[in-house]
């Protein structure tokens, strides 16, 4: 048994034996003794914080990258609004308004419920 064999490298990282130890030869996009470290070169494109209104930045390699957006933002860095009330149905002649990353119905009287 030596210590590469229970493959503690990461992110195709290659084990190489080192007296009763071992190193991580790591590829381009990696650092760290176990290539757990995304390398400042893939990390610097969403340092620029690049998606917007809230969106998270999540990397796919060194020149790629997408926006997670919240759900009331759409487009590829987050910059288009969704209408949260485009499409639902406030009942009862409700007003629907937007309310963070869903909608509200402001109910009249005598009706209550999600959509009135």
């Amino acid at each position: 048994v030596t210590a590469c064999d229970c493959n503690p490298c990461m992110n195709d990282g290659v084990c190489q034996e080192s007296g009763s130890s071992f190193v991580c030869s790591c590829p381009q996009l990696w650092t760290g003794a176990l290539c757990e470290t995304p390398s400042d070169v893939i990390v610097g494109i969403c340092d620029s914080d690049p998606c917007l209104n809230g969106g998270t930045c999540v990397l796919l390699d060194i020149d790629n990258f997408f926006c997670n957006c919240l759900a009331s933002y759409s487009g590829e860095l987050c910059e288009f609004w969704v209408d949260p009330c485009q499409g639902q149905d406030c009942w009862g002649g409700a007003q629907c308004e937007p309310r963070g990353d869903g909608f509200e119905c402001v109910c009249p009287d005598d009706f209550t419920g999600i959509t009135c």
